[in-house]
């Protein structure tokens, strides 16, 4: 679902107009149910959403920050490092290391770990500088419908968002953050031009300047104006769940609405909610695993 049926789909929950309930509250109410059903995600499956990045030790130096899109709180999953032999994570393995649920996995046989807030202190201090990769859960901005700024080659994987410090929630949805990395894993996709329908992963995000960097090379040249759309991260098929909750936390302004939302979401005695069929989903995704086939001789 787009920002755009989101907002209406909240609104239509809960049987009210744009000015009962104004966009920028609708974007409010949004934002805070994609967060919280990311959570409940997260709870069901670790492996679901996570990011890494290198910490590049420097002799003498204990703490490094984390990328601004680590939350504070957020979980720090687990720590290899290149320079310990056999510490870096087989693909097989990489699964069991994401589900662990009893704290950091520390793959380095001479270091140690701890969370501090948006750094990571390592223990002893660093005498050399062997590149330490961190696996956390990352969080995630706020969804955005609107228009890029600047003209882009085909070649680039670059590109600038439109300001949207006042979203007319019409044409426009979202206030863009000048947060960097606030974006960082999010979907981003071209609703017109000459690149309509094509998405990409959103690798970077400069908040000062705007500037987006997509996983890709768009293919064809993107011109000013036009637009797109940063999705909402929750799945695909559970988008209806996002204005669902936003429209719940809306009741408070229409209880009339409230037990009839909290139903259709949490479900009741003889009925599944749509979070337990989201649940669902997440906890029976397949995975690949190694299969071994063994010869067999029919003859001839």
């Amino acid at each position: 679902m787009t920002p755009n049926r989101m907002y209406s789909a909240l609104r239509y929950h809960l049987d009210v107009g744009v000015n009962y309930f104004p966009g920028a509250l609708v974007e409010e109410h949004l934002h805070t149910a994609q967060q919280e059903i990311i959570r409940h995600i997260l709870q069901q499956d670790p492996s679901f959403f996570v990011a890494s990045t290198p910490l590049l030790p420097v002799a003498g130096t204990e703490t490094y920050i984390l990328p601004e899109n680590a939350r504070r709180g957020t979980r720090l999953i687990f720590v290899e490092s290149t320079s310990d032999v056999g510490s870096e994570v087989a693909p097989a393995e990489m699964r069991n290391y994401l589900a662990y649920r009893g704290g950091i996995v520390n793959l380095c046989t001479t270091l140690s770990f701890v969370l501090e807030g948006d750094r990571v202190r390592i223990m002893p201090t660093p005498t050399d500088a062997s590149t330490v990769t961190v696996w956390y859960s990352p969080s995630f901005g706020n969804m955005i419908e609107g228009s890029n700024s600047a003209t882009v080659i085909s070649s680039a994987v670059t590109m600038v968002l439109t300001a949207q410090t006042v979203p007319n929630y019409t044409t426009t949805f979202g206030v863009i953050s000048p947060r960097d990395d606030y974006y960082n894993g999010m979907t981003i996709e071209m609703t017109s031009g000459a690149a309509i329908g094509r998405q990409r992963t959103i690798t970077n995000y400069v908040g000062s300047t705007r500037t987006v960097t997509v996983s890709a090379v768009w293919g064809v040249a993107l011109a000013a104006g036009d637009t797109c759309i940063i999705h909402c991260p929750v799945p695909e098929d559970f988008h209806d769940l996002v204005p669902l909750r936003g429209a719940i936390l809306g009741s408070a302004r229409n209880r009339n609405r409230q037990q009839e939302l909290e139903a259709l979401y949490f479900g009741r005695y003889g009925t599944t909610g749509r979070l337990d069929e989201l649940m669902g989903w997440v906890a029976r995704r397949s995975d690949a695993q190694v299969e071994v086939v063994g010869y067999v001789d029919h003859g001839d």
